[in-house]
């Protein structure tokens, strides 16, 4: 199931800030626990407990490093909210008008595009059907319908590919930004490399990554203008 953050329905400046960032699926979990069935309240346990709070970008004495899926999302969530590439920690945490501080990933949506895997033995790299795109995708619209977001960052080609009729452009404004609308509203959508990829494209290793501050942080930082 999805992660949705406890303050995911914000405002920037009066306006709604509802961010849903989309992969491909749920890659082959060491724990067994979580091959399957996973309900939201593990799955956010996993993202903002898991990544959020007891991981850190780069590892130190007590805590272990976020995989690059998760490191590139921590960039993408900071430039979002005005914080700035970094890896410092506690920029990551949010001070709202009105209430206490929160962390990033209690403020944004982790909705993949399927809500099942395949992957071959041993590897978590999905080889997701026909079968699986199809069956799947009447559940991402009905996220979609649920959350109602204004701001969606698509993470890989496949992802952004199978979704252009669920998120068609009805207008672009970059090369990697466009508008859509869906059932339910309007929003803004990024389209990026997932953060692993490989070679130019990978942007979750390094804050000095070509593609993150060429593509990514530009952007996010003209979409959140958009808004």
């Amino acid at each position: 199931m999805s992660h949705v953050g406890r303050h995911f329905d914000l405002q920037l400046n009066g306006r709604p800030l509802r961010i849903v960032v989309v992969g491909q699926e749920s890659g082959w979990a060491r724990r067994p626990a979580f091959r399957r069935r996973v309900n939201m309240a593990q799955r956010s346990a996993a993202v903002l407990g898991g990544s959020g709070v007891d991981h850190r970008y780069y590892a130190d004495a007590e805590h272990g490093p976020r995989n690059p899926h998760m490191r590139g999302t921590t960039s993408a969530l900071r430039v979002i909210f005005g914080q700035g590439l970094g890896s410092d920690w506690h920029d990551e945490w949010i001070q709202p008008a009105n209430g206490g501080p929160f962390h990033i990933f209690d403020g944004f949506a982790l909705v993949n595009r399927l809500l099942c895997s395949a992957s071959p033995v041993g590897s978590s790299q999905g080889r997701p059907t026909k079968t699986m795109l199809a069956n799947c995708l009447e559940h991402f619209e009905a996220t979609l319908r649920i959350l109602e977001p204004t701001l969606i960052v698509l993470q890989g080609s496949l992802v952004a590919k199978s979704l252009e009729t669920a998120l068609p452009a009805v207008k672009w404004r970059g090369d990697h930004l466009y508008t859509t609308s869906y059932d339910g509203g309007e929003a803004l959508v990024c389209t990026f490399s997932h953060p692993s990829a490989q070679r130019d494209k990978r942007w979750g290793d390094s804050l000095t990554a070509p593609y993150l501050n060429e593509v990514v942080v530009p952007t996010l930082r003209r979409a959140t203008r958009l808004l």
